[in-house]
């Protein structure tokens, strides 16, 4: 009787390549989930900064637009010929009304806001503003942001 050797692997070689396969397995399981929890931190900081550049050029759109803008009822009003615009700054929130729709709302704390005209702040309510200034915070990272407005000889003689 002749005995047939079959050509296999030993129950060592075997558990040695499944060890070696688990190894390898573990450490992709590991970067994958280190380079998804970056990739989230980046797209909230993303998300934030595209938040704040929306915000800077909301108001700035609106500054130029307006002919007046005034300080009014704890607002900011662009008084523009088509419409109104309002700024609510809030303790988290900076709340766009246009007319007397809510429109936008900005998801930063206001730290320090300066509302002034010819560089000296405004306080009196119905004053007119030339000059916003506005230090942010939102996830540990601080926003300014500043607006300017020039008023022609027209829009002061009102």
């Amino acid at each position: 009787m002749k005995h047939l050797k079959l050509a296999a692997f030993t129950i060592i070689e075997l558990v040695v390549a499944l060890l070696l396969m688990t190894i390898v397995v573990a450490v992709a399981y590991a970067a994958l989930t280190l380079t998804g929890k970056q990739l989230g931190g980046l797209q909230q900081r993303f998300g934030i900064d595209n938040e704040h550049r929306l915000l800077q050029y909301a108001l700035q759109q609106d500054f130029e637009a307006a002919d007046r803008i005034v300080r009014q009822e704890g607002f900011l009003v662009c008084l523009r010929p088509s419409n109104t615009v309002r700024y609510e700054l809030l303790d988290s929130t900076i709340v766009r009304h246009v007319d007397d729709e809510t429109r936008d709302s900005f998801h930063f704390a206001v730290d320090s806001a300066f509302v002034g005209f010819e560089s000296r702040e405004q306080v009196e309510e119905g004053g007119l503003v030339d000059e916003l200034r506005l230090q942010l915070h939102a996830k540990k990272n601080s926003y300014p942001v500043y607006v300017h407005k020039m008023y022609d000889a027209a829009n002061l003689m009102k």
